[in-house]
């Protein structure tokens, strides 16, 4: 059973375990204290993604109504949870959020090599290459998806289809 939700503060040692399982592959251990400060501040929408009523994923998403972008942030899966869909889903429940707000015309984001790939599959595309833009090893890919009509319907109908698959 999957269960997508809002963030809560008891939530904090789930995310902070979730964010340890990615280090140093996804995430650099200096960013530690920036995430648990995010956690703390939550200045924006955050969800938390359970299955089997156990957390195994976190993230969330700012919106700039007036430059109509939305931008993705701190989105992760548990380790042992990669590559069954889950970060998929997570990414499709904040995105099809995004695309009911009619203001908001593309979804930015930043990723490192090991990522970017997955996001491409959906449909970003990277702008931008920093190499070493984390820490030495891990470079940062800026990545953008425009939201048109059929994006959105694209992504809400890939969600529906995803989300009757993981509850098989």
């Amino acid at each position: 059973m999957i269960n997508y939700r809002p963030y809560t503060s008891a939530d904090r040692k789930a995310c902070l375990a979730i964010f340890q399982s990615n280090t140093p592959h996804f995430f650099g251990a200096d960013e530690a204290p920036e995430f648990e400060d995010f956690l703390e501040r939550l200045p924006c929408p955050y969800y938390m993604l359970e299955v089997d009523h156990k957390p195994v994923g976190c993230g969330g998403y700012f919106l700039d109504e007036q430059q109509r972008v939305a931008r993705m942030c701190w989105g992760m899966i548990q380790r042992t949870f990669h590559k069954r869909r889950y970060g998929k889903y997570l990414l499709l429940r904040r995105l099809d959020e995004i695309c009911q707000r009619p203001n908001i015309k593309r979804v930015s984001m930043d990723t490192s090599q090991h990522s970017k790939g997955f996001f491409e599959k959906l449909g970003f595309v990277v702008q931008e290459v920093e190499l070493d833009g984390y820490f030495s090893g891990l470079h940062r890919h800026e990545m953008e998806l425009k939201l048109d009509s059929a994006k959105k319907s694209n992504i809400h109908n890939t969600l529906i289809n995803l989300e009757r698959e993981l509850e098989k």
